[in-house]
């Protein structure tokens, strides 16, 4: 594996990466991890700074005077700090497996990018998984008009790839919920990339992220 740095966006997620940092740490050592902090109010980037003094290869990003907020703005943000070959993002809540995130970035030895894509949803809401459906085919629909590679995931919020492949997209300002979305979206039709599945658990504290202003965004990401 190729010396890596893993992006995780937060808002509000102090209980949950108070867990998360120890286990990363555990299951690769050798991996950057940078926490992109959002303007949390319940002591998440309080934690993180207890948490660097002890973890060296963590650091973090404080985004609370920033004038534009969001997800994919907020891992723009840490794209641009990224130094290694590779990076990966993925959520804090654990509903992404951190298990599963060595297999992605081990991916990256064949392939430009790897995603991980949700083979099962246990425990959503009937209305819940309604609406991620019908975002995917929306989503899966803009890409395969543009002529861009199929994915069965696209609004994954789970997934590692090479810098060199999407530094392009450093110049440009995501629109978006999901900035995977806005990655396919330009990502050339060469580009090798491979999916790999998950399950997406519930998360273990705090409260979902997904509002009215971020279908809103989403929207406007379809026609972009």
């Amino acid at each position: 594996m190729k010396p890596s740095t893993l992006i995780v966006p937060t808002l509000n997620e102090a209980e949950n990466i108070k867990r998360l940092i120890p286990l990363l740490s555990r299951l690769y050592p050798k991996l950057y991890i940078l926490i992109v902090d959002d303007g949390s109010r319940d002591g998440t980037l309080e934690a993180v700074k207890r948490l660097a003094k002890q973890y060296e290869r963590l650091s973090f990003i404080d985004r609370k005077n920033a004038k534009c907020k969001g997800l994919s703005i907020s891992v723009l943000a840490g794209l641009k700090q990224v130094k290694t070959p590779n990076f990966a993002v993925m959520d804090a809540d654990f509903q992404h497996p951190p298990e599963k995130l060595g297999e992605l970035l081990n991916a990256l030895e064949y392939h430009d990018l790897a995603i991980g894509t949700r083979s099962a949803t246990p425990g959503w809401k009937f209305s819940r998984k309604w609406i991620s459906k019908i975002a995917n085919l929306a989503a899966s629909l803009r890409l395969k008009l543009s002529g861009n590679p199929y994915v069965k995931d696209p609004m994954s919020g789970f997934f590692a790839a090479r810098l060199s492949v999407v530094k392009a997209l450093l110049s440009k300002n995501p629109r978006g919920f999901k900035i995977l979305f806005d990655i396919l979206k330009r990502l050339p039709k060469s580009t090798k990339v491979v999916q790999i599945g998950f399950v997406f658990a519930l998360r273990k504290a705090g409260k979902s992220k997904l509002s009215v202003n971020q279908c809103k965004a989403f929207l406007k990401a379809l026609f972009s």
